[in-house]
C-alpha cells in the first residue's frame, strides 16, 4: 500500500516536471509520458486517460509503446474522456481542441485546431474483418485507414465516427449522427447513417 502511494507520488511529480504549463488533475492516469507531448496551456481533468499501449499492473502508469500521442496550445480533455494509442497509430490534436466527458479516442486520428467534441463522442478509426467463419472474430486480422477531423469542427453529444472517414472544415455533426463517409466542409450532417442537410454558408 505504501508503495503504491509512492509510486504515484513519482509518477505525479515525473508528470509535472514535464507539462509545467498545463494543468493536470491528480487523478488524470497518463500511460509512458516520453510518448506523450502536450504544448503550453490546456487542461487534462481528473478522471481522464491518455494511453499510448496496453498498461501494465503497476500504479505507476509507466506504459511502454511506440505510438504518439499529441495535444496542441491550450487543449482541455474533460473528465472520464480516454485518449487511447493501445491499438496502434498516433493521435495528433490541434490547438484549442476541446474533448468532452467521456469521449473515447483510439490512435490513427487527426483533429484540427478550434474543434470540440461533445460528451460521450466515439471515433475507432479500427475495423475487425469477419470473413472467416471459421476463425473467431477477435482473433482475424484489422484494418485501419484513419479518421482525418479539419480545423472548426463540431461533433454533438454521442457522435460515432467509423474508420476511413474524413470531416471537412467547419462542419457540423448533429447528437447522436453515426458518421460512415466523409462530410464536406462547412456541411452540417445528421442522422443514422449520417447525411448532409444543409451548408452553413
Amino acid at each position: 500500500m505504501v508503495s503504491d502511494f509512492i509510486l504515484r507520488v513519482r509518477q505525479l511529480y515525473r508528470v509535472r516536471l514535464r507539462y509545467p504549463s498545463t494543468v493536470i488533475g491528480s487523478r488524470a492516469k497518463l500511460g509512458d509520458i516520453r510518448n506523450i507531448y502536450i504544448e503550453s496551456g490546456g487542461c487534462i481533468a481528473d478522471g481522464a486517460v491518455l494511453t499510448t499501449t496496453f498498461p501494465s499492473p503497476k500504479p505507476d502508469f509507466t506504459w511502454k509503446g511506440g505510438n504518439y500521442i499529441r495535444l496542441g496550445k491550450n487543449c482541455q480533455i474533460r473528465f472520464g474522456a480516454v485518449i487511447s494509442c493501445s491499438d496502434g497509430g498516433d493521435i495528433d490534436l490541434g490547438d484549442n481542441v476541446l474533448i468532452g466527458p467521456y469521449c473515447l479516442l483510439f490512435g490513427n486520428l487527426s483533429i484540427g485546431s478550434n474543434t470540440l467534441l461533445a460528451p460521450h463522442v466515439v471515433i475507432v478509426p479500427n475495423n475487425h474483418n469477419i470473413d472467416s467463419i471459421d476463425t473467431l472474430i477477435k482473433n482475424q486480422t484489422t484494418t485501419s485507414l484513419g479518421v482525418k477531423i479539419a480545423e472548426d469542427v463540431w461533433l454533438g453529444t454521442h457522435v460515432t465516427i467509423l474508420d476511413g472517414v474524413s470531416i471537412g472544415r467547419g462542419a457540423v455533426i448533429g447528437a447522436s449522427a453515426v458518421v460512415t463517409k466523409d462530410i464536406p466542409n462547412y456541411a452540417v450532417a445528421v442522422g443514422n447513417p449520417a447525411k448532409v442537410i444543409r451548408y452553413r454558408n
